[in-house]
Order: C-alpha cells, then structure tokens, then sequence
C-alpha cells in the first residue's frame, strides 16, 4: 500500500510541475507569433493616411516570375466605329442609330437598312423590305446582331462572338441578307475619305468561323459562336478591327459612293497594339519612424497601377503589396532589419517585369 501511495505522490508532483511549462511554453509561442505577424504586415500609404492591415501575400520566386512573364504588349480596344452609305462621306463616322439608308434595284425592289445602335451587349442592325409591286410580294424585317467583343486579348489570342439573326412579319418571299464578322488590318495607304481603312483596304486577315468552319449566319440558321485569332506579332500603334457586317443590299452595282460598301452596314471594333511597361522602378527607399520603411515608385508614363514586393530579413520569399494606383508604399519591419524591395508597372497592355531591387536597414530607435 505505501509504495503504492508513494507512486501516486511522484506522478501527482510530476504533474503539478509540468503544468506551468506547458501554460509557459505556449505563451511563448503565441508570442513568437504575434512578432511574425508584426513584422511581416504591410502597409499603405494613401494620400498621407496610413492604412493597416496585412495587405500583402506571399509568394514564391517562381510564381512570381511567371505571372509578370506577359507579352511583350496586347492589342487593347480604343475605338469603335459605325459606318453605312447613309450620308457623305464626312459624315458617316461615329452616327449613333438608328441611322437609315435605301438600297434598291428599283422602285418595287429595296430594303431599308438602319442601325439600331447597341442592347443588352448586342451591336443591331435592321433590314426592311425586300419585293413590293407587280405580281408576287416578298418582305420582312430582319434583325441582325453581334455581342461584343472583348476590351483586349493577347497577341495569338481567340477572339470570339456570337451572332444572331432572324425574322419577323414575314410575308411571301424574300431574304433580308445573313451577317458575318471578319479580322483586318489597317490599311494606312487608303486615303481619309470617309471610307473604313480596314473594309475598305487590303488588310484582310480573316473570317470568323464556328466549329464547322462556317462564317455566315442566317435567319434559318439563328445564331452561332464564331472566332478568329488575333494576330501575334505586331508592333506599338498596329491597328486591327473586328468587323460586323450585313450581307443584305442591292445598290453594288451602281456608280454612287455606296458602291465603296457594296451595300454593307458596317460595325467596328479598332483594336491597337499598346506595348507592356518597362521593368518597375524604385525612386527612392527610406526610414520612417516606427521600423518601418518608405518605398516609391519611380512614375510611368500611361500607368495604370504599382506594386511592390520585399523581403524582411532573412526571408526567402517576397511579400506582394496591394496593387494601387498610388507610388508610395510603407512596409513595417522589425528595428534595424533590412528591407529590400522591387517595383513593377501595369498599363493597358499589362503587367510589367520586377525591376532592380532596393534595400536599407530600419532605424533601430
């Protein structure tokens, strides 16, 4: 019995002694954490405020490099235009619909063409007519329609839309056309004389196609998903345009400056080619009081966003800021730790390359 008790006093000691290492070791660690945490938190500064909070995330060397690994640009959407034989020359840019001609073979045989400006993310159009005199009638109304398309795409990209036709009041015979939509380049040698450089010109590139190969839409058909890539090479201010066009009128063999559409209604997307930045730069880095340290960026011409990334310390991996559209960031550090920092640049072609990292030792005051 009196070992027994014996046995029960050391375990009973035993335990009464571990417990408050256990409570120490694990106040310790909560410790330990909350420095990490401190000194690996972000910092923005906008406009003079600061901002807390962890505001950066962490990522390694490779995943880095391969999500600023871009092209070196992307063609980026900058204008749309709208044309038909509606009106002069000088005049036929940019009208906002609905926005009407008549093309015919004569009196009895033509179709009102108008466009009937954008809905619900479709560029329209609309043919009227068709037979109306002696003998047999044939007219209808048809709607033709375009989504739109992305507002950039890399160089090699698809680019996809979807069209869509059909018909209402119907009567007798009679088509109102099909549409399609092609890929040019601008034709700069085509004088300004109203005249779209990318129909009009010589730069046909291609013709949107669905899975079939098919490139026309009509009305017993309905609708179809159709692509074209977009070039892959190309150099700063190239343009190209995904053109929308109606296949529907009857003046091609006339005289007048319609001729120079054949008839066609035509809608725009001009795409430009816009270089991606140069590699990021910093303007300067210093102390703030606080162990913290003061990162700008040097400015970009067309810039759009920056970013820094930096490491505290030994740390192997970057911490990435927030982007933001401001240059100054502040990143909070342990006293006397050195800092050391990279920028990059965003604009309309996307991201750029890290550029040459910056460093200093934080106050330790």
């Amino acid at each position: 019995m009196s070992r027994i008790r014996s046995s029960e006093y050391v375990l009973s000691v035993r335990r009464r002694a571990v417990a408050p290492m256990v409570v120490a070791l694990l106040a310790a660690m909560l410790l330990l954490l909350g420095i990490v945490s401190q000194g690996n938190r972000a910092w923005a500064d906008d406009g003079g405020q600061l901002v807390v909070g962890v505001a950066a995330t962490v990522q390694s060397d490779g995943q880095l490099e391969a999500e600023a690994a871009t092209s070196n640009g992307r063609w980026v959407l900058t204008e749309t235009n709208f044309y038909n034989p509606a009106n002069p020359p000088s005049k036929m840019k940019n009208n906002k619909g609905p926005v009407g001609y008549t093309s015919k073979q004569n009196e009895y045989y033509k179709y009102d063409d108008s466009y009937l400006g954008t809905e619900k993310g479709y560029v329209r159009f609309l043919v009227s007519g068709g037979y109306k005199g002696p003998g047999d009638w044939g007219t209808r109304d048809t709607y033709h329609e375009c989504s739109q398309p992305a507002k950039s795409y890399k160089p090699g990209a698809k680019a996809e839309v979807t069209l869509k036709t059909h018909d209402e009041n119907k009567y007798g015979w009679g088509s109102g056309g099909n549409c399609n939509a092609l890929l040019y380049k601008e034709d700069k040698a085509l004088p300004s004389d109203g005249r779209s450089k990318f129909f009009n010109g010589s730069g046909w590139v291609a013709y949107f196609e669905d899975a079939d190969g098919n490139a026309y839409v009509d009305p017993d058909k309905g609708a179809a998903k159709v692509s074209a890539t977009m070039p892959s090479e190309a150099e700063p201010g190239d343009r190209v345009a995904i053109v929308f066009i109606t296949n529907s009128s009857y003046d091609s063999w006339g005289s007048s400056y319609e001729n120079n559409y054949g008839g066609h209604q035509l809608y725009e997307w001009i795409y430009t080619f816009k270089a991606a930045p140069a590699k990021g730069a910093i303007s300067s880095i210093k102390n703030v009081k606080g162990a913290k340290a003061k990162v700008i960026v040097k400015a970009a011409k067309g810039a759009q966003k920056y970013q820094v990334r930096y490491r505290v310390g030994n740390a192997k991996k970057w911490k990435v800021a927030k982007a933001k559209k401001s240059r100054t960031f502040i990143v909070k550090a342990k006293k006397g730790a050195k800092v050391k920092a990279q920028a990059r640049v965003m604009n309309a072609a996307g991201w750029g390359k890290w550029g040459k990292a910056k460093s200093l030792k934080t106050d330790r005051k």
